[in-house]
């Protein structure tokens, strides 16, 4: 806060978001862009413009992605915090999520049949939803232009953008990720295909696995033995939820997240099942980020 005698000075990212925007418009010669029509970037002189006041100016640079930056961007996805209060502690032999079923169940009417269009036109039509429910219109409408720039509309390709847009740093993630933890059937129509498209997209990665629609309509549960890796992941812990996994520790007992996690693996560690490295498509490659 360049206005501020008690911050010192230093260079802050913009969200990943606002990032685009910017380099779409410096790549296309633009003089300048306007960011949610409360400031505006000159692209000419490098500053900031607060919209209402012009005398409200800041600074802004470019840079390579550093480490510094990197670093940045990847707090919030691997150091949102993930509660254990509502966790499934005694895993069973089904691995999948009963918020994404029970979705897929209520969409198809019981059928498991799903057409592309549709699914994306819900996929589109409800994010646009939940955005302006969460007070997010703007970032929303860029994530959807996303989906929409899919030059070749299947259904991988659909899955991949959703996974995508879920490690983007924005509001996205923390809402799926509560939803899921919490079981929240409030948003089942809402955030439903997008966690569903993701779902599919991580599962898609391992060899021998059932999608949804096929373990419904097979009425199954995965009996799968997984073999394990080892990812690191950040939190910021309360004494007494350390203490709870503590308690587990020797035991053949383990603990189930709900919800999507990021985390980050070593550069050393084998290609193997039950997780996806997102390294291909993320928007920092250099975080190897795994989602489980």
């Amino acid at each position: 806060n360049p206005w501020s005698l008690k911050e010192p000075d230093e260079w802050t990212p913009f969200s990943n978001i606002i990032n685009s925007q910017i380099k779409e418009a410096y790549l296309a010669k633009q003089n300048e862009i306007v960011i949610d029509r409360i400031y505006k970037i000159d692209l000419t002189k490098f500053l900031q413009i607060n919209m209402i006041d012009p005398n409200k100016q800041r600074p802004i640079q470019r840079f390579s992605n550093n480490e510094n930056i990197l670093s940045y961007y990847r707090r919030e996805p691997f150091n949102f915090v993930q509660p254990i209060e509502y966790l499934i502690k005694n895993d069973s032999s089904y691995h999948g999520s009963t918020f994404i079923t029970d979705w897929l169940i209520m969409f198809t009417k019981a059928t498991s049949k799903i057409k592309l269009s549709q699914l994306i036109d819900v996929l589109i039509n409800k994010l646009s939803i939940e955005g302006k429910l969460a007070g997010y219109p703007k970032d929303t409408q860029n994530l959807i232009e996303e989906i929409q720039l899919i030059k070749k509309k299947c259904i991988e390709n659909l899955q991949e953008c959703c996974a995508r847009l879920y490690i983007k740093s924005c509001f996205l993630f923390k809402i799926v990720n509560k939803t899921l933890h919490d079981n929240d059937h409030t948003k089942l129509t809402t955030l439903g295909p997008f966690c569903y498209l993701i779902f599919n997209y991580i599962g898609g990665q391992q060899n021998g696995y059932l999608s949804v629609r096929k373990q419904i309509q097979l009425f199954i549960k995965s009996k799968k033995q997984y073999r394990f890796i080892t990812v690191y992941r950040g939190e910021k812990l309360s004494s007494k939820e350390i203490d709870k996994y503590k308690q587990v520790v020797g035991k053949d007992f383990s603990y189930k997240w709900s919800s999507f996690i990021s985390t980050s693996k070593s550069c050393k560690v084998a290609e193997i099942d039950q997780y996806v490295d997102l390294s291909p498509i993320a928007y920092v490659t250099e975080e190897e980020e795994e989602i489980l």
